[in-house]
């Protein structure tokens, strides 16, 4: 009699196949087909079933760890970061000079302004202006100003003077010096950065009989020598020596020197020193009192450390006695 002959799937081979090509499928034929004893059926089946979930399992990339350090100077550059957009458009209305702009800074924003005679450096105005909804606006008297030409500047700067500030919202946006200032315009003097514009108008008021009027007047005045028109760079040295003021005290002579550091020359930083309003004995009076803010000094050390800074032992001693050290 001849012996019953196996099909395919119950041979051992065809088993070992399906465990390692479809783990599932082996595992039942392994226990059905009874080709080994059951521990190492069970065996078999466990190693079979975790190779099969290894290879079944999907491989998901490894995201590449993003630097915090990155992210966090990006963010602070995005704050920082800050365009500005400045309009301005100046009209001559008989004697009223008015001009207005636009700009995306925020209300409250002070924007500061000056307004001189080209040729007449007596007839100067300035001051500041509030935004306010996107816009600012100024009107100015110069009846009394001679024909010529009228230059009008506007500018935003972080720094305006001792007695007027822009917002702390502001300052901390855009920098203690404007550092973070950005957009068309801009300009640096030295460490400091603004938007400025300027225009230039034309007064002329064709009255005949007013002229021939100031012409008798004048030939029956003393002659009075007019002082020499300022050189665009005597005109930056005496804005930036204003600014350092803003920002801390000076004496005379380390005012000169920073202005020099700034890379004036001696002449132009003299000039510009000489030329701008300041108590040098108020400048010694609140040196001292930010080195007292600072650290700890006797009398002497104090009297010592103004006049390293340029101040006369006069003016050193007066401060040193104001704040009561």
């Amino acid at each position: 009699m001849k012996e019953k002959k196996k099909k395919f799937y119950n041979k051992k081979w065809f088993t070992i196949v399906m465990l390692i090509l479809f783990a599932p499928v082996g595992i039942i034929l392994l226990f059905i087909n009874k080709h080994y004893k059951v521990i190492p059926n069970l065996i078999i089946s466990v190693v079979a079933l975790l190779f099969f979930i290894l290879v079944t399992l999907p491989i998901e990339e490894t995201a590449e760890p993003v630097d915090q350090e990155d992210l966090v100077e990006a963010s602070n550059e995005e704050e920082t970061s800050t365009v500005v957009e400045l309009t301005l458009n100046a009209e001559l209305n008989d004697d009223v000079l008015g001009f207005q702009g636009e700009t995306n800074l925020p209300d409250r924003t002070l924007i500061a302004y000056e307004i001189w005679h080209d040729e007449d450096f007596d007839h100067i105005v300035e001051g500041s202006i509030e935004v306010k909804d996107g816009n600012y606006k100024e009107e100015v008297s110069i009846g009394d100003w001679p024909d010529g030409e009228i230059v009008v500047w506007v500018a935003f700067q972080t720094i305006l003077g001792t007695s007027v500030h822009q917002p702390d919202e502001i300052i901390e946006v855009f920098g203690e010096m404007g550092e973070n200032i950005e957009g068309d315009s801009v300009s640096e003097t030295g460490d400091m950065k603004r938007v400025e514009l300027e225009e230039t108008l034309v007064k002329d008021t064709d009255d005949e009989n007013e002229d021939i009027a100031s012409t008798d007047q004048k030939e029956n005045e003393p002659v009075e020598v007019s002082e020499p028109e300022q050189t665009l760079a005597q005109q930056n040295a005496v804005s930036m020596a204003e600014d350092y003021l803003a920002y801390t005290a000076f004496s005379k002579s380390g005012l000169i020197g920073q202005l020099e550091y700034e890379g004036f020359d001696n002449d132009d930083a003299t000039y510009a020193v000489n030329n701008i309003n300041v108590d040098w004995q108020e400048q010694a009076i609140i040196m001292a009192q930010d080195y007292l803010d600072y650290t700890s000094f006797s009398r002497v050390g104090l009297i010592e450390q103004l006049e390293y800074e340029g101040f006369s032992n006069e003016q050193a001693t007066n401060a040193v006695d104001e704040i009561g050290l």
